[in-house]
C-alpha cells in the first residue's frame, strides 16, 4: 500500500511538473536495473494516428495510466461517443501495447462529452504558458522504479522516444 501511494503520487508530480516545457538531449538510457515501469498519457486524438504507442512500448511499461481526455468525445450522442472509443480500441499501435498490460484511467471532460474548452481562451488557467505551449506537445510520462537502489526516475518522452525531461529522485 505504501508503494502504491509513494507511486500515485510521484505520478501527480511529474504531471504538475511536466507543465514546464523543456528539452534536454539526454541520450536514450537502456532499461535496465528497473523493477517497475509506469508510462502514462492523456490528450490522445482518437481520430488521429497517434506516433508514441510504439515509442511507449519500447520502454516495457509494467502498467499504463490514462490521465484524462483519452478520446475526444465532444457530444451528447452515445452511438457517436461509443464510436469514438470504439476507435481508440481499435488501433493497431494501441492494441500492441495494451495486449498484456493492466490499464489504470481516470476521466477529463472530453472523455464523456459535453464539456469542452478552448484552450486558447481558457481565462481561468493560470499558467497561460500551459495552456498555449504545452497542450500541444505530443509526449508520455515513465517512471522507473528501483527499489534496491530506493530511486525513481521520472520522464517526459517524446517522438522517436526522445528524453524532454528527465528526473532522478533517490529516497533515504
Amino acid at each position: 500500500m505504501k508503494n502504491t501511494t509513494i507511486a500515485l503520487s510521484i505520478v501527480l508530480l511529474i504531471s504538475f511538473y511536466s507543465c514546464k516545457k523543456q528539452t534536454i538531449n539526454t541520450p536514450r538510457n537502456s532499461i535496465n536495473s528497473v523493477d517497475f515501469t509506469i508510462a502514462f498519457g492523456s490528450c490522445n486524438k482518437q481520430y488521429k494516428p497517434n506516433v508514441l504507442w510504439k515509442e511507449i512500448k519500447k520502454n516495457n511499461p509494467d502498467l499504463w495510466i490514462w490521465g484524462g481526455d483519452n478520446i475526444y468525445a465532444d457530444t451528447d450522442d452515445m452511438s457517436k461517443m461509443k464510436e469514438d472509443y470504439e476507435d481508440l480500441k481499435n488501433q493497431n499501435g494501441y492494441l500492441q501495447l495494451i495486449e498484456n498490460l493492466p490499464i489504470m484511467a481516470t476521466w477529463d471532460d472530453h472523455d464523456y462529452g459535453g464539456l469542452t474548452h478552448a484552450y486558447t481562451s481558457f481565462i481561468s488557467e493560470p499558467n497561460q504558458y500551459r495552456v498555449q505551449s504545452v497542450m500541444s506537445v505530443i509526449s508520455f510520462g515513465l517512471l522507473q522504479f528501483n527499489f534496491d537502489k530506493k530511486s525513481v526516475k521520472m520522464q517526459m518522452r517524446g517522438e522517436n522516444n526522445k528524453i524532454l525531461q528527465e528526473i532522478n529522485q533517490v529516497y533515504p
